[in-house]
């Protein structure tokens, strides 16, 4: 059974930005499906109904997102800026959108530095 339907999707793109693209479908739906057996959600409905409660959300939230944070993770970004920066006296800020516990800002910024 699919537990991966568009008012699921469209419940967690209003509440938190995440957009369920085709590409990654079947990933999606099988840590979805691991939660469901887990609170023993037999249904997109339940399920749905589920995504009310805060704590659940969250747990869903959890479920689907990689919550991974690595100093130097994946380093072409990191080359990249850096490249960008050597030689530049002109001054920058950064935003890091893909963060999980905060390493990659300080890795930039490390990078920068050196």
């Amino acid at each position: 059974m699919s537990f991966l339907h568009q008012e699921l999707s469209d419940i967690l793109r209003r509440k938190t930005g995440i957009v369920l693209r085709p590409g990654k479908q079947s990933l999606i739906e099988n840590r979805i499906e691991a939660l469901c057996r887990r609170q023993n959600i037999s249904s997109a409905t339940q399920l749905v109904s589920r995504c009310s409660e805060p704590f659940f959300l969250q747990e869903l939230i959890n479920t689907i997102t990689i919550n991974e944070s690595l100093w130097f993770r994946d380093q072409h970004p990191f080359d990249f800026v850096v490249g960008r920066l050597k030689g530049s006296s002109t001054p920058w800020q950064v935003w890091s959108a893909a963060c999980s516990a905060g390493q990659e800002p300080y890795s930039l910024a490390m990078a920068a530095q050196e």
